[in-house]
């Protein structure tokens, strides 16, 4: 009995790990696939919220954005970080946050898409539980050896609030060790101003919370520049021992914006392919009169038949050819002296084709003639470029927080184009030139795009992509960015 007991408690112990990993394991992902969209989601949100000066809405949104980058931060660490060693304590907690997110994920996507009130009561409290749940999963992970704040990959950057100080939220690992509370500095770059010498340097700011995967600051009004943004520099101060206090000061760029940047659209829309240069030359068997004439015989002219075609002056493929939509399929001519019943008649048959057959009849004396004039031939030949006019939509100045349209539906352009029916060696294209505009008038970014394309401009701050049937679409991506 002894050997069966321990051979099962044997059993358990290897075993159960591997369980505990797998779950681990799916438990993070399945926190990642859920929460990553929120995240996206809510920067648009935010936006919009500033641009509206809705400052209580924003600093929740931000907040709830900032406790789901948390939560990220720290489950893609176990995701991705084999050498750590998740015990039984920070899987239940992984577990717990898990189940918490399933729950009320339909309440967080209303949250994340505009459709639910993050200010009212609820939706306060499932944040601040989610907030709960998040720290303690935290706490519950192996502590880094040194604080592992999570720094945006161009630094961090805020936009002032209307009130005497904005929240910049700070998320990580290992930011409140041993208990000891960070502090932060603000510093303004090459300004002896901020050099003290027996404090430290820089404007020290606000911490308002602090734990070991959040720190919220609030920045002070007063900090914030006159012109539009002003490059700044974040240090953290931070306890990184375990027993014994040991302050390590991480630093990091930090981009101040006074107001929300304001840009517009500039877009011009063309088509290009191949186009139809076109000529009218003289007919070769027309006279110097530019005319051509023929008689029955008998009235001292020889002809009493011609053919005459568009044709005759053809020369292949890549050069001048008949065009046969000008004209008569391409001829040009003007009758005279062809009316049939009167004397000195003559006849003109066109085949519909680009050729004509004229026939000398005979009158009662015997003679006869038929005569055309202004006779030529009507060309035309393949050549590459812009095909008809350019279209050009009022400047669009750009909101926050929803997609900002231009429609224009495409085969307006592409139908001045020759078509592949028509001999055409391609198909046409149509080419969106676009130019982004910032408050001082400078072009910030510009792209050429064709259907179905799409590129980041201003920095990454906005995206603009067209889609099969033509229509432009921007979306400003990101608040505050650095001028290039």
């Amino acid at each position: 009995m002894k050997q069966w007991t321990f051979f099962l408690t044997l059993l358990l112990i290897c075993v159960s790990p591997r369980f505990a990993v797998a779950d681990v394991g799916k438990d993070a992902r399945a926190l990642e696939d859920q929460l990553n969209p929120i995240n996206v989601a809510l920067g648009p949100l935010i936006d919009r919220a500033i641009s509206d000066g809705n400052d209580a809405l924003a600093q929740r949104l931000e907040q709830f954005r900032s406790i789901i980058q948390e939560a990220l931060f720290n489950v893609n660490k176990i995701i991705s970080d084999a050498t750590i060693n998740i015990n039984s304590d920070a899987a239940g907690r992984l577990a717990q946050l898990n189940g918490y997110v399933q729950s009320n994920l339909e309440t967080f996507k209303g949250i994340a898409n505009g459709s639910i009130d993050a200010l009212n009561k609820d939706t306060r409290q499932r944040i601040e539980q989610l907030s709960n749940n998040a720290a303690n999963l935290v706490l519950a992970l192996p502590i880094p050896a040194q604080p592992l704040p999570n720094v945006p990959n161009n630094g961090y950057s805020v936009v002032k609030a209307s009130g005497a100080s904005t929240p910049l939220f700070i998320t990580g690992a290992g930011l409140l060790r041993g208990g000891r509370q960070p502090r932060a500095y603000i510093l303004t770059r090459n300004s002896s101003a901020d050099w003290h010498l027996f404090s430290h340097n820089g404007t020290e700011v606000n911490v308002v919370a602090a734990s070991m995967g959040l720190i919220e600051l609030q920045i002070p009004a007063s900090l914030f520049p006159k012109d539009p943004q002003a490059e700044k520099t974040l240090v953290l101060v931070l306890n990184a021992g375990a027993i014994f206090e040991k302050a390590v000061e991480p630093s990091f760029p930090l981009l101040l914006c006074s107001v929300l940047p304001r840009y517009t659209a500039k877009v011009t829309e063309e088509a290009y392919g191949q186009t139809w240069d076109t000529r009218t030359i003289p007919h070769p068997k027309q006279t110097s009169a530019g005319q051509l004439y023929i008689d029955s015989g008998t009235d001292g002219g020889t002809d009493s038949r011609r053919h005459v075609c568009a044709n005759a002056s053809d020369e292949g493929a890549g050069g001048w050819n008949a065009d046969p939509n000008a004209g008569y399929h391409g001829l040009q001519y003007d009758m005279y002296g062809t009316r049939p019943g009167q004397e000195h008649i003559g006849n003109l048959s066109d085949d519909g084709k680009g050729c004509i057959d004229m026939y000398a009849a005979r009158d009662s004396s015997g003679g006869g003639w038929a005569k055309m004039t202004g006779l030529a031939i009507h060309q035309r030949k393949l050549k590459k470029g812009q095909c008809g006019d350019t279209f050009a939509p009022p400047v669009l100045a750009l909101d926050y927080g929803k997609p900002n349209l231009i429609e224009k539906n495409p085969q307006d352009l592409l139908n001045k184009c020759a078509q592949l029916s028509e001999g055409a060696a391609d198909s046409p294209s149509i080419v969106y030139h676009v130019d982004i505009i910032d408050q001082q008038q400078q072009k910030v970014g510009h792209a050429d795009l064709g259907l179905t394309s799409s590129k980041l401009l201003a920095n990454g701050t906005i995206y603009a992509e067209v889609n099969g049937s033509g229509t432009l679409t921007f979306t400003i991506a990101s608040k505050c960015f650095r001028s290039q």
